[in-house]
């Protein structure tokens, strides 16, 4: 387990086996409620971290309902009573149902303290996957890496959708705003949209089937090489 504290939330990266995930915790401005993004495989990392600083409310933001982003959710709900957010398409495509479900839809904001997260609806990677924008950080889970974006080929993936994903993020984003992933690939987490466009060639293609044909390649290496 790794966690470092920035200026608004704490990251923290935790493994199993050869995944490695990186989770997000961010505290509300009224220091009334915290927000974790896809808590993943160490529970005792977290609980350690939030009784540092006890809340009155807990919240699991979900990316997606990949197994990795959302096993620790069952834990979060019997010792926090959390509530978990995740995108109405995403619980239905994937019949992902839990106690305190809270469904959220394209342009949702979620009260937080005095102020609020935003979700934008991210298909690509599955169907009903959200990126969640707070205070200039953009939290992504499988949608958009530092170094690429997510694979397309299990149930729900879709390369068309994430071309027109990203290209709408391109669109909508500041240079300025910080990109969390859920995965690192080799680039320190916490790059600006600007450097992504410089670097990540998946925002360089502006042709979709391109974009496809490039995204869907065969025999492509290290798409679980995480660092």
């Amino acid at each position: 387990m790794i966690h470092r504290i920035h200026s608004q939330f704490i990251s923290v990266k935790t493994s199993f086996f050869g995944f490695k995930n990186y989770s997000y915790i961010l505290y509300s401005n009224d220091g009334e409620s915290v927000a974790i993004v896809d808590p993943a495989w160490d529970m005792n990392t977290f609980t350690s971290i939030l009784e540092e600083r006890p809340v009155s409310r807990v919240m699991v933001l979900l990316t997606h309902s990949h197994i990795d982003h959302v096993n620790l959710v069952d834990m979060f709900i019997a010792r926090y009573q959390a509530e978990i957010y995740i995108s109405k398409e995403e619980s239905e495509y994937y019949v992902y149902r839990k106690k305190n479900l809270h469904l959220i839809s394209d342009g949702s904001r979620i009260p937080f303290g005095t102020e609020e997260i935003q979700c934008i609806l991210t298909p690509g990677h599955t169907v009903g996957s959200v990126c969640y924008l707070k205070d200039g950080a953009l939290f992504t889970g499988d949608t958009l890496f530092i170094e690429g974006c997510g694979v397309c080929l299990g149930p729900g993936g879709d390369a068309g959708a994430m071309y027109d994903t990203v290209q709408r993020l391109k669109c909508i984003l500041s240079e300025e705003i910080m990109v969390y992933p859920g995965h690192c690939y080799g680039q320190e987490v916490g790059q600006t949209i600007e450097y992504l466009l410089n670097h990540n060639i998946y925002m360089q293609i502006d042709d979709k089937e391109k974009f496809v044909q490039f995204r869907n390649r065969k025999e492509q290496d290290g798409i679980f090489r995480f660092l």
